[in-house]
């Protein structure tokens, strides 16, 4: 979902009818990026991944004076659980190295969160029992979705802790001017 700037022509004859307009568009979601690694590569087997949580419904205001977009969650009981990583086997533990690699699939989210989480399972090698971990993402110091914004979580497992290092990166703009991309 993307929003436009807004287009002010304040003399419509400067404007030649083969130039196009251009016109900046944003993005109004979020989107949310997993990485795994192991501080001991090879122990530990991702199972699933859900973001818990995240807002189902909600309503989207430009305010074109600010350029800024704000999202108003329509139904604050009404949550979504997302899943980023799922499979019937555990992945194989050698994917899950001492460096960062994806899991599973981005997922795009209405910005800001209330209640959201992120629900793992997984076994460590040497044990038969699935281990369930929920890490909060509501933690203070924890960056709250904004409209644009890339969120990469970096997430690595050991064999007595998680730990997880969210990353903000500017998710993109684009240009689109005479209906060209």
């Amino acid at each position: 979902l993307m929003y436009g700037s807004e287009i002010i022509i304040k003399n419509k004859d400067q404007v030649e009818d083969d130039e196009g307009i251009p016109v900046t568009l944003n993005h109004a979601l979020a989107l949310v990026h997993v990485k795994a690694k192991a501080t001991t590569p090879g122990v530990v087997s991702i199972k699933s991944m859900t973001l818990k949580d995240t807002p189902a419904n909600a309503d989207l205001t430009v305010n074109y004076d600010t350029g800024s977009p704000s999202w108003i969650d329509n139904s604050p009981q009404q949550k979504l659980d997302l899943t980023i990583f799922k499979t019937t086997t555990t992945i194989d533990p050698a994917l899950i190295t001492d460096s960062f690699v994806q899991l599973g699939n981005e997922v795009l989210v209405i910005p800001g969160q209330s209640q959201t989480s992120f629900t793992i399972v997984y076994t460590l090698a040497g044990l038969a029992t699935e281990l369930t971990a929920e890490l909060s993402l509501n933690t203070a110091g924890l960056p709250i979705w904004e409209p644009g914004k890339k969120y990469v979580y970096n997430i690595t497992f050991g064999v007595e802790e998680i730990k997880f290092v969210p990353v903000v990166e500017e998710w993109g703009t684009g240009v689109v001017a005479g209906g060209e991309n």
